[in-house]
């Protein structure tokens, strides 16, 4: 199985590349400016789909034993289904039957492209993500007792050789000289406070041990010589007038806790909940606008004589904390951080592929720029629309959304691991698997009936995609956003209880989806 690093690497290419190439593709390619109706309609439905499942969950707190821990995983697993990788992969399966025409199914995939929008502006831009983090308001306010950092020695001989500028040796019992830090929250050349310390042996070591250890699994260890910097993953080497070295920070592929988990940053305020995170990953683990120092970090290191040295950070990797431009100024002046908050998540390059797709798929001039249309516009020489290449590459890489995005949801499901099963919660389990596989479903095919009555919906594609929709577990995303909030010690109780959920889902859906999607076949739409 892929390690937990390599997975994130793998979804953080799908979220800033893949997906947004699959949305862009779809949209601009299968609508048009007469879909508006089933746009909207599929809005509506998303909505309804979202509020069914979260009163669902909301009525088994009172009628199940849901841990008190575990009240907001619930709801928010209530809330939000998987609509991204599965039906989209369902939809493009279809391509291998009889039933829709190449043309319909990738306008089904358009659809589900847009449901997935909508989720995606709910859980990112109106920050409902946070839901989940309801459960973990104690371990939040729990204070962590650590040290940020800690000046050791390899023998009680060698900090004898360190000292200052003043000459005066930092032994133990001198070590207040260094002031302990928090890194998330400063640049990286303020760890070293002591900026003129000169090093009389030519071969010392400083052990930094951080506070936040979902950060940094192991102390960092810097060698340091009268005219070099090293780590211990190499030699020292010459230094001139400025030379810089690379620090790596080394982490444990043990589980998707170590991985994810931003608990300490989030006590420690480094984190702030009330902005928007970085929007190029599922789950960020720095605030939008924060320049933190993420996998490598340089330090300039500046030769002040034979036997001194002046360690700073390089300019670029400083963190930047509370500079407002002027809309964040603005908005700030005038109590509209919210507006802040989800205008900046509309940034996110899945957000940004889907809104291009509806402005270039709505204006006929524009769309018939990238693909055949009835408006009238000069072709390229080779008698496509001028803009067709870009249709054509995001297609190729396109492509590789669905392969990944199983292989993804696999290796998710894989890493769940059960410790503990809490009293009395798979009755509350296999509740929600029942109201989410086969009561959601069911109230799906009603609606969608509803819609295709009402002529809200015109196309049985549409249709299908939104019975589809209702058939569907819920967001493994939720598996991101837990372990984000779980600490790296103690028990993992809301770990455990979504892995009993998910374990279950997913033992039935075979079954549940394929009754849902023969019924539709043969009894609805009538094949």
């Amino acid at each position: 199985m892929i390690s937990v690093e390599t997975s994130r690497g793998i979804s953080n290419l799908v979220i800033n590349a893949i997906l947004p190439c699959l949305t862009f593709n779809k949209i601009v390619g299968n609508l048009e400016d007469k879909d508006i109706k089933e746009i909207g309609a599929i809005c509506l439905t998303a909505i309804m789909l979202f509020t069914a499942g979260g009163l669902g969950a909301y009525a088994l707190l009172y009628i199940t034993p849901v841990p008190e821990k575990w009240k907001w995983g619930l709801i928010f697993a209530g809330l939000f289904p998987n609509i991204s990788d599965l039906p989209i992969a369902y939809m493009q399966s279809m391509t291998t039957t009889n039933l829709f025409s190449s043309d319909q199914v990738d306008k089904g995939v358009a659809y589900t492209c847009i449901f997935l929008t909508v989720q995606n502006f709910m859980m990112m831009n109106l920050g409902m993500f946070r839901i989940v983090g309801l459960d973990f308001r104690e371990d939040i306010k729990h204070n962590s007792d650590e040290e940020a950092y800690v000046v050791s020695k390899q023998g009680e001989e060698e900090s004898q050789n360190i000292s200052d500028a003043n000459g005066e040796p930092i032994s133990n019992n001198n070590t207040d000289k260094l002031r302990s830090v928090n890194t998330q929250d400063m640049p990286v050349g303020e760890i070293f406070k002591n900026n003129n310390s000169t090093i009389d042996n030519s071969n010392q070591s400083i052990y930094c041990i951080p506070q936040n250890t979902d950060m940094y699994k192991e102390p960092l260890h810097i060698y340091l010589t009268n005219n070099s910097v090293t780590t211990t993953a190499s030699a020292p080497k010459s230094m001139n007038e400025i030379s810089y070295t690379k620090i790596k920070r080394r982490k444990r592929t043990q589980s998707l806790v170590s991985e994810y988990s931003a608990l300490s940053r989030i006590r420690s305020g480094d984190i702030d909940l009330t902005k928007p995170l970085t929007l190029t990953s599922e789950v960020g683990n720095v605030n939008y606008g924060d320049n933190l120092v993420d996998e490598d970090c340089e330090i300039g290191i500046h030769a002040k004589d034979n036997n001194s040295l002046y360690l700073s950070a390089k300019d670029t990797i400083s963190t930047i904390h509370n500079i407002p431009g002027n809309f964040d100024g603005f908005c700030t002046k005038y109590h509209l951080k919210w507006l802040h908050y989800i205008l900046i998540n509309f940034c996110r390059p899945a957000s940004i592929g889907t809104i291009l797709g509806i402005i270039c798929a709505m204006i006929p001039w524009v769309k018939a720029l990238f693909v055949h249309t009835d408006v009238h516009v000069h072709q390229a020489p080779d008698g496509e629309p001028v803009l067709n290449f870009l249709m054509d590459f995001t297609s190729y890489i396109a492509n590789a959304c669905v392969p990944l995005g199983l292989l993804l949801l696999g290796g998710t499901l894989g890493r769940l691991e059960i410790n503990n099963i809490p009293q009395g919660f798979l009755k509350t389990a296999l509740s929600m698997t029942l109201i989410r596989l086969t009561i959601l479903p069911i109230i799906g095919v009603a609606w969608a009936n509803k819609l295709y009555d009402m002529h809200w919906v015109d196309t049985v594609i549409a249709k299908f995609v939104v019975i589809l929709t209702w058939s569907m577990p819920n967001a493994t995303a939720q598996v991101y956003f837990t372990a984000f909030y779980t600490p790296l010690e103690g028990r993992h109780l809301q770990m455990d209880c979504l892995s009993i959920f998910f374990l279950l889902e997913y033992m039935v859906l075979f079954i549940t989806v394929s009754f849902v999607i023969s019924y539709t076949l043969k009894v609805d739409l009538k094949f």
